[in-house]
């Protein structure tokens, strides 16, 4: 898939998806620092291309995330 077939916003089943692991796998990832997130209540928000920037400077990384 292209960054542009995903929507503005990610959810945790989109990163399980990108990354090939289980929706709690997902979780971790998510809960991670350095990770870009917003938390709206109970709703974790995932900014696309805040995402995708992460998502390329830490795969540059040897087991950057653990997956």
């Amino acid at each position: 898939m292209d960054i542009t077939d995903y929507p503005l916003t990610l959810t945790a089943t989109h990163v399980a998806e990108i990354f090939g692991v289980s929706k709690p796998k997902a979780y971790d990832i998510i809960r991670r620092k350095d990770f870009p997130s917003l938390k709206d209540g109970n709703r974790v928000l995932i900014p696309r291309d805040a995402f995708w920037s992460w998502y390329n400077s830490v795969a540059l990384k040897k087991d950057a995330v653990g997956v």
